[in-house]
């Protein structure tokens, strides 16, 4: 468990302990989720602190929105962890992210991310909050890989109510962890900061036989292969399976499974690739997740890099468009 409530920190810790439950839930890495007048951004390794005014989260100014004023540099001398932006680019009348806020356009040939109070010290970006800006935000988050900038892509429940489920999506790291209570909150930050994490709302996408998320690939032959498994509850199931590389569409697949069979795929696919870059997939599944208040059953997993020259560097397509397929989950 990884929480973090807007501009407070709870000490969820000790309430799990006084539960008595700290043999079955980890809390390595308590956060904040601070509330700038654009956006939000989520700072994590920030202790509680009992004796201090919200538990320590950062200071704002008076009705507990911090000052926008070099807020990332604020988070970043704070957080030993990862930081992520959250909302990065959401539409009025819903809150300004940093993208938009700038008028960054990563995909846009034009621009690029050297703007004025643009910074790149952030870690990881919230890709899915909402299935209503998922896409936008994802052609963006692929425009910043492109640019050479290794972001990971998270996802979160934002739990404001009783009526919202947590858990929906949630975030799989790599772990040596034998069990929930083993994760260590440097495990996290070092799964996160490279990339070898899944996104998920139903769906588990990972890579048994390898390569996966974090790992850096020599093509063969203009293909990379790469051995797939998703897996879903009896309840549904994935339709579609779709990779982008150097954010374009390369690899695209319909899947007729059965709701009731757990694996809906677990085999190795051919990619085609071309020149150094991110290669990217995402499972496209049910319009709904049945049983919580979810949004569409999906997976993504955050890039394989290709190395194509064999270089042993990954060098930046540089920005450009990003033209995504017509996909449900944008819809």
């Amino acid at each position: 468990m990884v929480p973090s409530d807007h501009d407070i920190i709870f000490d969820f810790r000790g309430l799990a302990e006084q539960m008595g439950v700290l043999d079955r839930i980890a809390l390595p890495l308590p956060g904040v989720e601070i509330s700038p007048t654009f956006g939000h951004l989520g700072a994590y390794g920030i202790q509680f602190a009992a004796d201090a005014g919200a538990g320590g989260a950062p200071a704002g100014r008076p009705g507990g929105r911090p000052l926008a004023r070099a807020h990332h540099r604020r988070a970043g001398r704070r957080r030993p962890r990862p930081g992520r932006h959250r909302h990065p680019d959401e539409p009025p009348p819903r809150h300004l992210g940093l993208v938009q806020h700038r008028r960054l356009r990563p995909r846009d040939p034009r621009r690029g991310p050297r703007l004025p109070n643009w910074t790149t010290d952030f870690e990881t970006v919230e890709v899915y909050n909402g299935q209503t800006d998922f896409c936008q935000v994802l052609a963006d988050w692929l425009g910043l890989l492109n640019q050479g900038l290794r972001i990971t892509a998270v996802g979160n429940s934002d739990t404001h109510g009783e009526s919202r489920a947590p858990g929906y999506p949630r975030n799989y790291v790599r772990t040596a962890g034998t069990a929930a209570h083993e994760v260590t909150g440097a495990e996290v930050s070092t799964a996160l900061r490279e990339g070898r994490s899944i996104v998920t709302g139903g769906a588990v996408l990972d890579f048994p036989f390898g390569p996966g998320p974090g790992d850096t690939v020599v093509p063969d032959a203009g293909s990379v292969r790469v051995h797939v498994r998703l897996r879903t509850p009896p309840y549904t199931g994935i339709r579609r399976l779709v990779a982008f590389h150097r954010g374009a569409a390369v690899f695209d697949r319909e899947a007729a499974v059965d709701d009731a069979a757990i694996i809906d795929l677990d085999e190795e696919i051919a990619i085609p690739v071309e020149g150094d870059g991110p290669l990217v997939l995402l499972a496209l599944g049910n319009p709904r997740l049945p049983y919580i208040a979810g949004g569409p059953v999906f997976a993504l997993a955050n890039p394989i890099w290709i190395d194509a020259d064999a270089d042993g560097t990954i060098t930046p397509v540089g920005p450009g468009p990003i033209a995504l397929l017509a996909m449900s989950i944008c819809e």
